[in-house]
């Protein structure tokens, strides 16, 4: 009996530490960075460098040590490219497959998944540097910071900007601490008479580099930017492609807030909807009007929600829309519509998109980030909240008559970079 006890006690004591152990290693983990790894080799082929890069580096996350936090179960190479053979920038394309439904190793890996079966996949361009015993990896970017970076015609001091990071027909970008526009997928460029950093101005930010989302317009018959000088919000706008340029003020009080700022234009209608005051978590916004674009007008807006607002839209003549900040999938969706121009609001609902990973069900997408018109159909770009850890995605959603609102793909919503 007594031999029984003692050996009880030792295989608990044994589980003990070993617990113990196994916590300890989980919380000292850190992962090798990319740029800290050295591949020992002769080897002089920079693909296949690569190839032995890879290994090394994603090895570190199958171990039975590594925290599920980190943990993958396996990954692959889908391509390897050689960008510079003198320079030593190699571009490599990988998925991986995670261990475990834990959502933080999502965010701590990156990556958009590919399909159902739970594989996730990444680029990353590197450069390779020789070393005594090998190469080490030196540099690590995206692929279109690399782009930005050996672009001869966007290096050379002078130049217009060509087409990095453009991917719509009408689109923006800055350079050289210059906004310029382009009317043709980035063939050529004109540039807007304004000091950029009113453009992207963002008061909790000392600077900007972005322009925010929804506070422009940029098409043939018509391109216009909302921007902020001394308390004054602004708007400078083209009607024939940049040839030439106007300004307006919208609203002037030196001491509003201006964070949200939404641009729109309907058929007979222009509308700016923005975020006078903040205080802790609240957020006022404000609403006006005008036929011209030019000589605005305030509206009588009730706020559904006075907290920080995602996005303000409108579709047609009265008929808009306004989100909010939402980090809980068990509360409505803080998702409004207006059919008399802002002065009542209906929430709008509808059934958010369950996910299977690893074999347990989430729901990660629960805001409204991004409100727009295509084809006669409203889409929304829903998003994950300030706490959402799960990858870079959102989920878009579809709907013909701007009520009813159905689920459409999954897709990876970062923003582009613009300069």
């Amino acid at each position: 009996m007594k031999n029984i006890k003692s050996a009880f006690i030792f295989i608990t004591l044994i589980t003990l530490l070993t617990f113990g152990f196994i916590q300890y290693k989980w919380q000292t983990f850190k992962a090798t960075e990319k740029t800290a790894i050295e591949v020992k080799t002769t080897e002089d082929r920079l693909e296949n460098i690569a190839g032995l890069w890879f290994d090394q580096y994603t090895e570190q996350f199958k171990d039975w040590l590594t925290p599920f936090s980190y943990k993958i179960k396996e990954a692959r190479i889908d391509n390897i490219e050689l960008l510079d053979q003198k320079n030593g920038y190699v571009q490599v394309d990988y998925a991986y497959l995670p261990f475990s439904s834990n959502e933080q190793l999502i965010f701590n890996h990156g990556g958009l998944m590919q399909s159902d079966d739970g594989w996730y996949k990444q680029q990353v361009v590197l450069k390779f540097e020789k070393t005594a015993k090998g190469y080490q990896a030196k540099e690590e970017m995206r692929p279109v910071n690399y782009q930005i970076q050996t672009d001869p015609n966007i290096m050379t001091e002078g130049k217009k900007p060509t087409q990095y990071a453009i991917e719509k027909d009408c689109d923006y970008t800055i350079l050289d601490h210059k906004l310029w526009v382009t009317y043709d997928h980035g063939d050529n460029f004109t540039e807007v008479p304004i000091d950029y950093e009113k453009v992207t101005y963002d008061p909790n930010y000392s600077y900007g580099e972005t322009v925010p989302e929804g506070s422009y317009i940029i098409k043939e018959d018509y391109t216009a930017f909302l921007y902020v000088d001394k308390g004054s919000l602004n708007l400078i706008y083209s009607h024939d492609q940049g040839k030439s340029w106007e300004t307006t003020t919208i609203a002037s009080n030196e001491h509003y807030y201006l964070r949200a700022r939404f641009l729109s234009k309907t058929d007979n209608q222009f509308y700016v909807l923005f975020s006078t005051d903040k205080a802790m978590s609240a957020e006022s916004h404000s609403l006006m009007k005008s036929t011209d674009g030019i000589h605005f007008e305030s509206v009588n807006y009730q706020d559904p929600e006075q907290r920080v607002m995602t996005y303000a839209f409108f579709s047609d003549d009265d008929i808009g829309y306004v989100a909010y900040r939402n980090n809980d999938s068990r509360d409505n969706l803080s998702f409004y519509r207006t059919e008399d121009g802002g002065q009542t609001f209906t929430p709008i609902t509808f059934e958010l998109k369950e996910i299977s990973f690893m074999g347990d069900s989430i729901t990660p997408y629960i805001q409204v980030d991004r409100i727009y018109k295509e084809d006669g159909q409203i889409h929304l770009i829903v998003g994950q909240g300030e706490n959402g850890d799960y990858g870079y995605n959102s989920a878009h959603y579809i709907s013909n008559d701007g009520i009813h609102f159905t689920f459409l793909e999954e897709v990876d919503d970062r923003p582009a970079l613009a300069g």
